[in-house]
């Protein structure tokens, strides 16, 4: 079914989004050294929109005692809305007014890690009052080493002459268990298990008695299953009694039951149009509203379009086909660090295949690799992506005479099929799949990814592709990978698929399972279920 068509009203462009949340609830208090935060943090230059003002206000009002009001803040806001100002001016708040020794922030992926160390150090540099106050401090300019300041691949911190730290994790399940602190902000809470949550509160809640500790959750809205959020959104929907009183909860959201369906005729513009604008503080200031109804609905997934927009949780059962919590545990922490530090990639691999994709329009590609490690897992990677096609062939002759004697693997009936006659020219061989064993291939890359057989690094093109990755299938259960939306851009995914799918065919066959079989995606109760294969030693062949 096409998409209807959908006229856009003239949109006022002196308007900005709602500045107050739609839901939220925080405890009493006497006064808010909200103020005091703000003033800081101006030192460099920035101020806030009343929006971050308000949530400042509210998260750090003080009881009679001079402690904290909330002991857990929950901030839920849509992108583009300002969020990351708000948890650096709590930060230095916490480092030059409130006298906080441990500070730690957390997210689930290194790029928002490394973006957000990044993004504090930077400000620190450029405000002398704050770089002064740096240890190692002695009259170094903003861009010299200062010993205060770790950006390596293994360390991601800030020290102050004080002995305060700013610690910044990437997050998994064993190390949130260890997280204590006077601030522990848990960035991209949706993904947070309750598990980890239950595991770390003692010992947070234990620096109650002397101290006024604060967890902050912060994250766009709930997924399927984002059991954290589910949990902190009806605590914070339920109406002031007494109870739960150290909980402060924010969330910028919208009516679930406003019609976005891009589908149905029959969606009223202007109730959209409202919606945007309570849902998003930043819309009209940091994101057009143009932008968001002519690109981003056209564009997005429906359920994804409210989840990140509209601020409305994901239903359960709705959320990515590959599970995101199965992605992130494959992720290889010592590798991101190794690369992170020394701008090396993974060398100690055998059987090294080369991949590559084109996007139906031409308009993106990517180059990947995939081989086996020492380890007996499948490592796989992006090595290029960009706009267009004219640099793939080069781009592959060079990194296969670098990496690879076995032969280039093209899916065929794809775009990337052109390019055959370039690469060969080039001296590339070629070996053309076709589609019943991508399809095979795509069924054991998501076995893989369940079952923690796949290695990666982290790569936020890669991460982005597993996140827009919908099955379309042929029969039954067979599958190929399709765009969730017309904006993504899956030839990440699709080029790991086809460079792991010789070495996971190799993994099946060490457990002597019959080949006709191994190509068979099974099903119960009409979900697709993952074969659960050993980590063995593996060999391919050409």
């Amino acid at each position: 079914m096409s998409a209807a068509v959908h006229l856009i009203p003239r949109i006022d462009s002196d308007r900005v989004g709602a500045q107050r949340p739609r839901i939220e609830r925080f405890p009493p208090s006497q006064t808010t050294a909200g103020q005091d935060f703000t003033d800081l943090i101006a030192l460099t230059g920035e101020k806030p929109d009343d929006s971050q003002q308000y949530v400042l206000d509210r998260a750090v009002a003080e009881r009679p005692d001079g402690k904290l009001s909330a002991f857990e803040v929950a901030l839920i806001e849509t992108r583009q809305s300002g969020k990351n100002w708000i948890l650096e001016a709590r930060m230095l708040g916490g480092v030059f007014l409130l006298g906080e020794r441990q500070i730690i922030y957390s997210a689930q992926r290194f790029s928002t890690v490394k973006k957000a160390h990044r993004s504090l150090v930077n400000k620190i540099r450029r405000t002398p009052a704050f770089f002064k106050k740096v240890y190692g401090y002695q009259g170094q300019k903003p861009a010299d080493d200062i010993k205060g300041i770790k950006s390596n691949g293994a360390e991601l911190s800030i020290e102050f002459q004080n002995g305060i730290r700013i610690d910044f994790f990437v997050r998994s399940g064993d190390n949130v268990r260890g997280f204590t602190g006077d601030l522990i902000i848990l960035d991209e809470a949706y993904d947070l298990e309750s598990e980890e949550i239950a595991a770390m509160m003692p010992a947070m809640a234990a620096r109650t008695v002397e101290g006024s500790p604060q967890i902050w959750y912060t994250s766009s809205s709930a997924r399927a299953k984002s059991d954290v959020l589910r949990s902190l959104r009806e605590r914070g929907k339920k109406p002031w009694d007494g109870t739960d009183a150290r909980l402060c909860y924010l969330e910028w959201s919208t009516d679930e039951d406003i019609n976005s369906d891009r589908e149905d005729p029959e969606v009223d513009m202007d109730a959209l149009i409202e919606a945007v604008y309570e849902a998003n503080p930043g819309a009209g200031s940091r994101i057009s509203v143009e932008y968001i109804l002519e690109t981003e609905w056209r564009a997005m997934d429906h359920h994804e379009f409210r989840c990140e927009r509209l601020g409305i949780p994901i239903p359960l059962g709705s959320d990515d086909f590959i599970s995101s919590t199965s992605w992130t545990r494959c992720r290889d922490n010592e590798l991101i660090a190794a690369i992170e530090e020394f701008g090396g990639v993974e060398q100690n691999l055998r059987d090294v295949r080369i991949t590559y994709d084109v996007s139906p329009d031409r308009s993106r590609a990517s180059i990947g690799l995939s081989g086996v490690r020492a380890d007996g897992r499948v490592y796989a990677e992006v090595i290029d992506s960009g706009e267009g096609v004219d640099w793939v062939p080069r781009g592959v002759a060079d990194i296969w005479h670098a990496r690879s004697q076995l032969p280039v693997l093209v899916q065929m009936g794809s775009a990337a099929e052109d390019l055959i006659p370039e690469l060969r020219r080039l001296g590339v061989p070629v070996r053309e799949v076709v589609l019943r064993e991508y399809a095979a291939g795509c069924g054991r890359m998501f076995d893989a990814i369940k079952d923690g057989i796949l290695a990666h690094s982290e790569q936020e093109q890669l991460d982005s592709a597993i996140r827009a990755a919908r099955p379309s299938y042929k029969g039954d259960t067979r599958f190929i990978w399709k765009r969730a939306h017309a904006l993504a851009d899956i030839t990440p995914l699709v080029t790991i698929t086809l460079a792991a799918n010789p070495a996971l065919k190799a993994l099946s066959r060490e457990k002597n399972t019959p080949d006709d079989a191994d190509e068979r995606q099974t099903t119960r109760g009409g979900r697709l279920v993952a074969r659960r294969p050993r980590a063995q030693r593996i060999t391919t062949s050409r």
